[in-house]
């Protein structure tokens, strides 16, 4: 109750200013829209912590907001262009309005929808229809390519991830495999061993959440057949983990 008081006390007019001064700042970079973000993180983390709160008129008009004014906008579909490019992306892209489009408005989402968030303008089918096909894409260049990531990039594979589970959505076989070559990336288990938060952790655990669904909503063995690796994969995750 103290941190959902310390988050969510403010006003729909506030909140208001602040998409505002968002829309309205010029310098992709503008330092504003990076310390905003660390509010609408936390807020975010909090509502997937305790999906109670997903029912409070702050938040309820926050993500109806981000979804009619940032995800469901030709901006947010460029800012996933970019992130198409097969060569490595230079640093130059991840400016810090565009990991407000990618990554806090994509977690703000994901939180809301997988708290089961009821009466959203937009169905599960026509967001995905907006940026399901330049996801798919966008996974099957990168999960190629993890030895090359650079933070930025791992902060966007996480959280549009997220966002695409937190949709309750699956686009076949094909992509299963992607995922799991995600997860296979040895160094990762590195960072699995310590009990340090990071985004690698956030995304094989968004990956593993993508996973149990697959396994709820189709047919196990068929997917252990067409993903034969999956076993050793999810083994040696649970080997590494430090986590009971």
């Amino acid at each position: 109750e103290t941190k959902a008081l310390l988050l969510i006390s403010c006003t729909v007019d506030q909140v208001n200013s602040i998409f505002e001064g968002i829309n309205q700042s010029n310098d992709d970079n503008d330092r504003f829209i990076a310390i905003i973000s660390v509010w609408f993180d936390n807020l975010a983390f909090f509502i997937n912590e305790d999906p109670r709160f997903d029912t409070s008129p702050i938040i309820y008009h926050i993500n109806q907001y981000i979804g009619r004014n940032y995800v469901m906008t030709d901006q947010f579909k460029f800012y996933l262009t970019q992130l198409q490019q097969q060569t490595n992306l230079p640093k130059s892209i991840f400016t810090t309005k565009q990991l407000f489009y990618i990554k806090i408005c994509s977690l703000s989402l994901s939180s809301y929808l997988a708290a089961k968030a009821q009466n959203f303008l937009f169905t599960a089918e026509e967001i995905l229809h907006h940026v399901g096909n330049q996801y798919l894409q966008i996974i099957n260049i990168h999960s190629h390519t993890m030895e090359s990531w650079s933070d930025e990039l791992l902060i966007c594979m996480t959280y549009l991830t997220a966002f695409i589970c937190g949709c309750c959505w699956w686009g076949g076989e094909k992509n299963n495999s992607r995922l799991m070559r995600i997860n296979s990336y040895q160094p990762f288990y590195e960072v699995i061993k310590s009990e340090q938060s990071s985004n690698v952790l956030i995304l094989i655990d968004v990956i593993l959440q993508f996973l149990l669904y697959i396994l709820q909503t189709q047919n196990m063995i068929c997917f252990f057949r067409s993903n034969i690796l999956s076993p050793d994969i999810l083994l040696i995750i649970a080997e590494n983990s430090s986590c009971d």
